[in-house]
């Protein structure tokens, strides 16, 4: 997986450095529009901070947690279409809806682990 770990640091240090900036013109007679653009700064590196560390996250366990869904909905989807197999009947429409939607989130749990893949695992 892609190593964010610097990068969370450096933004966590920008985020740190700004806050003391701000903390530090609050006692120095600044016009509030400089104020408020440090203050939007140091909004912008915090939440920098919070989306490189969401990354990580997903990068580090994005593709387990969803394999551990596809696996639990594969295994759901299996046993709907052995039981329907097993008893000879028809699905009724429900039953068919939910195949379907299984179906469709399989599908989509497959699109999203190569998106993850391609996102978070580095080339070498």
């Amino acid at each position: 997986p892609v190593d964010f770990t610097l990068d969370i640091e450096d933004a966590q240090h920008l985020r740190r450095d700004l806050q003391d900036l701000l903390s530090g013109v609050e006692t120095v007679h600044l016009k509030s529009d400089v104020k408020a653009q440090i203050s939007r700064l140091n909004a912008w590196a915090t939440r920098y901070a919070e989306g490189l560390e969401a990354a990580r996250q997903l990068g580090e366990t994005g593709l387990t947690m969803l394999e551990e869904a596809r696996v639990h909905l594969a295994a759901q989807l299996d046993d709907y279409l052995r039981l329907e197999g097993e008893g000879g009947q028809v699905a009724t429409p429900d039953q068919g809806r939910l195949i379907d939607e299984l179906n469709r989130a399989l599908r989509r749990i497959t699109r999203l682990q190569g998106a993850l893949r391609g996102q978070f695992m580095q080339t070498q």
